[in-house]
């Protein structure tokens, strides 16, 4: 008895597609999708729960995160406005933390 091929699944064209669709579809939705939100939001300032309307910043949020900023700070002066020293001699500076 000789087997003749049916029209089944393993058969049609489309059977890969088929399976293989909603793991592509879940991919997408899944890792594609907030990748590119948050890439977009990225140039906003956008906040999780906050009233204000969201604004288009551009690149001001990666010139803050990448700038290097100092902070300057006066040494300590008494109330005649001369500055304090410590034992040794060195000028004082007021605490940071």
């Amino acid at each position: 008895m000789k087997l003749t091929p049916n029209r089944s699944l393993q058969n049609h064209p489309l059977a890969g597609w088929s399976l293989a669709g909603p793991a592509i579809f879940l991919i997408t939705l899944f890792l594609i999708v907030p990748f590119i939100l948050a890439f977009t939001l990225s140039f906003t300032n956008q906040r999780l729960i906050s009233p204000n309307p969201t604004e288009w910043v551009g690149t001001r949020n990666f010139k803050q995160l990448l700038g290097v900023g100092t902070l300057v700070l006066q040494p300590e002066t008494d109330e005649a406005g001369a500055l304090v020293r410590d034992a040794k001699g060195e000028l004082s500076y007021p605490r940071v933390r």
